[in-house]
């Protein structure tokens, strides 16, 4: 496994959302975790699976419109936490738990965390209008929309509700964080302090830990910073999750933009220089009385 340099990360304090309620938010830190034992492991498998939850009932994809209160449940809730990769991976190396990667098929055959499992919470947009815009725009797999099937393809694979899930996805989310929220006039709030445009509150892990905790599981735990900040901490891993992996649903797009869109760019272009000579500037380089000379037989020659 290639070595690559370790990034810095600065920790710093996020305020929680005022519904949550005081101390119940989990802390990413290891010492703030449970103990890292499963406590179905004196019960058996069928006995701890607790009811089955009827799909259609389960709240699904958030939006900016209501997921801070979803989340707050989440940040409230005894059934999630975040634990550090180190962490994870001693309890999956010493059987206590298993990985599953929520990320999209091709994420995961690309680059996943050694010994994850794959089950999307993303699949191919039904509407296929939308998937296929998304394979001209370059989107491995093109656009995706929720699974539906995601919470009872879960609980067939993973029956005991009671028993430690280590849940990972590219970044993992910030379930202590303060979420993006929209206002009164429709635009996006966004929380003092904040450095990107992301909501770093929503990600694929937190919108599964949410289905799945409203089915019951009751010992759900997030990888903290996802598959990214497992590589970066150097732990075992399968192909790296910064290479570039051409994936044959991008050709139609780069076929599209390198076609369809630089042509009509540069018929735009053309049509403009011909309808206003006066904005046009002339382009003059040496090598062009160089080349004009060896065409005529004179030899000559220029520098660039």
């Amino acid at each position: 496994m290639a070595l690559v340099p370790r990034r810095i990360v600065v920790s710093r304090s996020v305020p929680v959302v005022a519904s949550a309620p005081a101390g119940k938010c989990r802390v990413i830190s290891s010492k703030a975790a449970r103990p890292l034992v499963s406590r179905a492991s004196s019960t058996s498998t069928n006995a701890a699976a607790g009811p089955r939850i009827d799909p259609a009932t389960i709240e699904k994809l958030p939006s900016h419109a209501w997921w801070p209160e979803r989340l707050a449940k989440l940040q409230a809730s005894d059934a999630v936490s975040v634990v550090g990769p180190q962490e994870a991976y001693d309890l999956y190396k010493e059987g206590k738990a298993k990985i599953v990667d929520v990320r999209g098929e091709v994420d995961f055959e690309e680059s996943r965390i050694e010994g994850s499992e794959n089950l999307p919470y993303l699949i191919a947009d039904k509407n296929k209008a939308r998937w296929f815009v998304g394979m001209m725009l370059c989107t491995k797999g093109g656009f995706k929309g929720r699974n539906d099937d995601f919470v009872a393809q879960f609980e067939q694979r993973f029956p005991d509700k009671k028993a430690p899930v280590l849940v990972a996805c590219r970044r993992g989310g910030e379930l202590g964080g303060t979420p993006v929220t929209r206002g009164d006039d429709g635009r996006l709030v966004y929380p003092e302090g904040a450095t990107s445009y992301v909501d770093p509150t929503q990600s694929q892990s937190l919108y599964a830990c949410y289905e799945l905790m409203q089915a019951g599981y009751e010992d759900l735990r997030i990888i903290d910073g996802g598959i990214v900040q497992w590589f970066y901490d150097e732990l075992p891993y399968e192909d790296n999750p910064f290479d570039f992996k051409f994936h044959p649903t991008i050709l139609p797009g780069i076929v599209f933009q390198l076609v369809v869109v630089e042509f009509a760019v540069v018929q735009a272009n053309l049509k403009f220089a011909s309808q206003h000579p006066e904005y046009g500037v002339p382009i003059y380089y040496k090598w062009m009385d160089a080349i004009s000379a060896m065409l005529s037989g004179g030899g000559g020659g220029g520098g660039m």
